[in-house]
């Protein structure tokens, strides 16, 4: 018979259906109330209000969420009823309330669930005896350098035990994806015992940020960095393939320097270029005028011996001509050796030039194989996450068959 409807953030599937049930209800006159869509998206100190004297409910955010109320009544509580409304003793009120800061949780093996604090969901797989562990799932985000954000999940298993305060995740190994699972436990299960500190008010926020440091100090990104060409590689590539992008993006820049290489041997080369055909055409003329002389002077000598083999007498004038003929023979065997020089010289040029060539088909070589993508070093770059950057989705107690692996 309650005018005044205060509904906060509830925990479970099954408390959401019955008091949506009863609420629309009682609110039969508030048409088109979609009590269930609006109690689900319900945040933390936010609160549906339903007045009978309004038309509509409405949601409003509280500063603060106190409550003096305490929680459901566990088992034993439940079972003390009956006792209690029989006695045959004079009627005394039975306080039926827990105590607000202690939630139940066994310290040995036992044959209920423990009820835990509102704010640590627990999970059941199936199982005759099942063990603790608690369940983490987050998601870290990366920046990667040079543009780009990457982003990881996990979903983390850690076992629990009675006497460690609560769990290692430095230890814990990622499930890979969350387990199947229920709201209840198998019938007939048993669990083992669990620390005492889950019983205590906010040990959810307390796994949540031992969760989030841990994968802010783990959870880093090993990338490969060609400094050469300012390359980065991408999450999860491995050496091989990022060579071949290497390859790729260096192709272009080994082209260059080896043209610009080749421009600098090109003055070089055409400046013995030009040497050669100079001395290639000052062999050609000492040639021809060796032939020359060697032609005039065989004709100076034969025209002399004939003039003396034929005049009776040796005249001065025929003296005068044998001496010239010597002469021009002298001539064309210095002719000859000019002829000798001048190809000693061209050949001097050839051999440098071949010898340039050379120096430059070993410098190219020498480049490409620097350039060479498969001998690139390359260096290793870490990339942490900020603070920030943990995503810290959910963390449950997650009962497990007992003897299972967190792998």
């Amino acid at each position: 018979n309650a005018g005044t409807w205060l509904i906060g953030r509830l925990q479970t599937e099954r408390d959401k259906k019955r008091l949506v049930d009863g609420l629309e209800g009682a609110a039969a006159g508030a048409a088109g109330a979609d009590f269930e869509k609006t109690i689900g998206a319900l945040a933390p100190r936010v609160f549906l209000l339903h007045n009978t004297h309004e038309t509509k409910p409405v949601v409003f955010h509280t500063r603060w969420a106190l409550s003096y109320l305490a929680g459901p009544l566990t088992r034993e509580q439940i079972r003390r009823l009956p006792r209690a409304a029989t006695a045959a003793a004079a009627p005394t009120r039975v306080d039926t309330a827990p105590k607000p800061a202690v939630a139940s949780s066994p310290s040995a093996a036992s044959s209920n669930a423990p009820v835990l604090p509102p704010d640590l969901p627990q999970r059941f797989e199936a199982g005759a005896t099942l063990a603790p562990f608690a369940l983490g799932v987050a998601r870290v985000h990366v920046a990667i350098p040079g543009g780009g954000v990457h982003t990881r999940s996990f979903v983390r298993a850690a076992p629990l035990s009675a006497d460690a305060p609560g769990p290692d995740w430095s230890t814990a190994i990622d499930l890979g994806a969350e387990p199947t699972s229920s709201d209840s436990p198998s019938a007939g299960a048993t669990f083992a015992p669990l620390p005492r500190a889950v019983g205590q008010a906010g040990v959810s926020k307390q796994w949540g940020d031992a969760l989030a440091d841990s994968l802010y100090r783990g959870a880093s990104v090993h990338l490969f960095e060609c400094k050469r060409l300012r390359l980065v590689s991408k999450p999860g590539e491995s050496e091989r393939d990022f060579r071949i992008r290497i390859a790729e993006a260096s192709r272009s820049d080994r082209d260059a320097k080896v043209e610009k290489l080749r421009d600098q041997y090109a003055s070089k080369l055409a400046t013995l270029d030009d040497r050669i055909r100079r001395a290639e055409q000052a062999v050609a003329r000492e040639k021809d005028q060796a032939s020359s002389r060697r032609m005039t002077a065989a004709v100076s000598v034969g025209t002399t011996l004939l003039s003396a083999f034929l005049g009776r007498k040796v005249s001065r004038t025929a003296m005068g001509d044998a001496a010239r003929s010597v002469r021009r023979v002298d001539r064309a065997a210095k002719q000859g050796r000019d002829v000798d020089r001048a190809e000693d010289s061209l050949d001097v040029l050839q051999t440098r030039r071949a010898q340039l060539e050379a120096a430059l088909a070993a410098d190219v070589a020498a480049l490409v194989a620097k350039l060479d993508p498969l001998s690139e070093p390359l260096a290793t770059v870490t990339v942490r996450p900020r603070k920030s950057d943990v995503e810290v989705a959910s963390v449950v107690l997650l009962w497990r068959p007992a003897g299972t692996n967190a792998s």
